[in-house]
């Protein structure tokens, strides 16, 4: 019964890790306003084969496919520290006062800046203030193929627990 804990830490290390967080200058959040991935439009192909018929004649049969094409805004803001960072596609944003747990804001999110407080409002919450001066302010995007790994990782867990308990 000893493996329980080890298979729970290697849970928790395969389910983790699959989002970056990157400080951002809490004046610079409203940059982030209406960053998402959006259909463009549709492109029509279309897709021939040639066809023989009973008498052996052949001719071409075509029949459209419609695919969806999409685009991601591209947001630039500054970090903490004074460079820049480059946001492409839906972000979400968590934000730390300096007294106090954090809050997470799922995207789309909307912030604005009125003298030192910002004003940060969330799909899933309805807008908070901050202080400028005492939060900080972190953006969240998914990294790209996390969570294809995640789940591969999550189905060889899901083994291990089988075996562990027989």
């Amino acid at each position: 019964m000893k493996r329980t804990p080890v298979l729970s830490l290697l849970a928790a290390a395969t389910l983790s890790g699959c989002y970056n967080y990157t400080r951002i200058d809490p004046r610079d959040t409203p940059g982030l306003n209406g960053a998402a991935t959006v259909q463009l439009g549709t492109q029509t192909e279309s897709d021939c084969r040639l066809v023989t018929g009973a008498g052996g004649q052949s001719h071409r049969q075509c029949s459209p496919r419609t695919t969806a094409v999409y685009g991601s805004t591209v947001s630039v803001v500054r970090t903490d520290d004074g460079r820049t960072a480059q946001f492409v596609g839906p972000a979400d944003l968590r934000i730390t006062p300096n007294a106090g747990p954090s809050v997470l804001f799922s995207h789309p999110t909307l912030a604005r800046l009125e003298g030192d407080t910002l004003y940060v409002a969330g799909s899933d919450r309805p807008e908070a203030a901050f202080r400028v001066e005492e939060t900080s302010v972190e953006v969240r995007q998914v990294q790209p193929g996390a969570w294809a790994l995640g789940g591969v990782a999550a189905s060889a867990l899901a083994v291990l627990v089988v075996f562990a308990a027989l």
